[in-house]
């Protein structure tokens, strides 16, 4: 009978032996797994670093060529404003006039000035209404300034596609 007793031994030791390497060897393959999952994760931080940078990179380059589009819109709108009122300023002074053939019918219903000295075929000077060339000024200036914006807009378009 002794033998039934070191039989059944030796069967739960290797039951016992069996499930303690199975749970080594379960142990030592998550720690595998771990470790390559953790490769991973640092080359996948390092790849999104990367990607980050160069994000960051070409958004400081895009803000840099959007201030200097803006700077030159404002630097553009200033002219077209100074423009307006230079041409406002010379109403004043009697310098906008309109030439009109000599002889020419007068049914626009503008005033007509003396003969040009100026010229030497002595045509006619019509003086153009002071609220039509205010209105005429503005609309002028409105239609560069959105001119300038459109342009603007241009450029930081093809800048983005760059």
């Amino acid at each position: 009978m002794p033998r039934s007793w070191i039989i059944l031994g030796m069967l739960v030791v290797a039951i016992s032996a069996y499930f303690y390497g199975h749970r080594q060897g379960q142990a030592v393959v998550q720690a595998e797994w771990q470790a390559e999952k953790a490769e991973a994760n640092a080359q996948a931080a390092l790849a999104i670093k990367k990607a980050q940078d160069a994000a960051i990179a070409a958004e400081r380059r895009q803000v840099a060529q959007f201030r200097t589009v803006e700077a030159k819109l404002i630097a553009d709108n200033r002219k077209v404003q100074d423009e307006k009122n230079a041409l406002l300023n010379n109403i004043g002074s009697g310098g906008l006039r309109l030439p009109s053939a000599k002889g020419t019918n007068n049914s626009n219903g503008l005033p007509e000035a003396t003969a040009s000295t100026s010229g030497s075929d002595g045509e006619t000077v019509c003086q153009l209404p002071t609220e039509f060339v205010k209105d005429l000024a503005a609309e002028s200036a409105r239609a560069d300034q959105i001119t300038l914006q459109l342009t603007a807009c241009q450029m930081i378009l093809e800048e983005e596609r760059k």
